[in-house]
């Protein structure tokens, strides 16, 4: 498994890579997941003030994450 977390806000945004697919947890909720293999999972959510989520996760050699709220990258930390 492979994580990655980022505060925005007062949220805490986790995006988690397991064998079986890829989850979106903001403030401990699953928000979003997918399920199975894929070259790169995309997760969708939304913050509760309305704000859009968007989690690209790219798996070729190695497995990376960018994240963005209402268009703005934000900067995650491998956890």
């Amino acid at each position: 498994m492979k994580a990655w977390e980022a505060e925005y806000g007062n949220h805490r945004i986790r995006i988690e890579n397991h064998l079986g697919g890829e989850i979106l947890i903001v403030d401990g909720r699953i928000i979003d997941r997918t399920n199975g293999y894929d070259e790169r999972g995309k997760l969708v959510g939304m913050l509760p003030e309305g704000k859009l989520i968007v989690a690209n996760i790219g798996q070729w050699f190695t497995i990376g994450c960018n994240l963005f709220v209402d268009g703005e990258e934000v900067q995650l930390s491998k956890v």
